[in-house]
């Protein structure tokens, strides 16, 4: 948690240099999509898989996509090694944990899984399109509409109604089955 400083009436917030380590102000790659902290730029272990030379194609992938991509170590965690975040305006924001392959010979699986899982976050299988955003205004429109046209097929239901109980007055049937369907749509008279 950063103390503030306060200046001049100017509030200053102040880190200590283990809590400047952890913010991810390190940008990698020529179009700087790709940012990480120092705590995995320090990190021999991790700072030989992720660096600019490696990261390149990553990079013009994000920049290709419009997306930022977050990599950072994990340094509480048990079972992962670097968590990647990745951020890309209009989806749905994707988070996931990747581990550091143990040897040389993992490397290119380490790379592959990598990429699939940053691809796959972003384009799910199942890919919905963005619904529009409706104003307010025209919603209420065409509710009103919706409203009216329903109200203008039950009138003309109970015109029908009315031309029948009409037409049959001295049939007493179908003077019964009107005067019942009035009285359901109706209600008691």
């Amino acid at each position: 948690m950063p103390r503030i400083l306060k200046i001049n009436n100017v509030n200053l917030p102040c880190f200590t240099p283990q809590e400047a380590d952890r913010i991810p102000n390190i940008m990698l790659g020529k179009n700087c999509r790709i940012h990480t902290n120092m705590l995995l730029k320090c990190e021999p272990k991790y700072s030989k898989l992720i660096n600019d030379n490696t990261m390149g194609a990553l990079d013009n992938y994000a920049e290709h996509e419009k997306m930022d991509i977050y990599i950072t170590p994990l340094e509480n965690d048990m079972f992962n090694d670097l968590k990647v975040s990745v951020f890309k305006k209009g989806h749905k924001d994707s988070v996931f944990p990747i581990n550091i392959p143990q040897n040389p010979k993992e490397i290119p699986e380490f790379f592959k899984e990598l990429y699939t899982k940053i691809h796959e976050s972003m384009h799910t299988s199942k890919e919905t399109p963005i619904a529009p955003k409706v104003k307010k205004s025209q919603w209420k429109k065409f509710t009103t509409y919706i409203d009216n046209a329903v109200d203008r097929i039950q009138q003309a239901r109970f015109a029908r109604l009315r031309k029948i109980a009409e037409k049959h007055q001295n049939n007493s049937i179908a003077k019964l089955l009107a005067d019942t369907l009035a009285e359901i749509h109706y209600g008691p008279f």
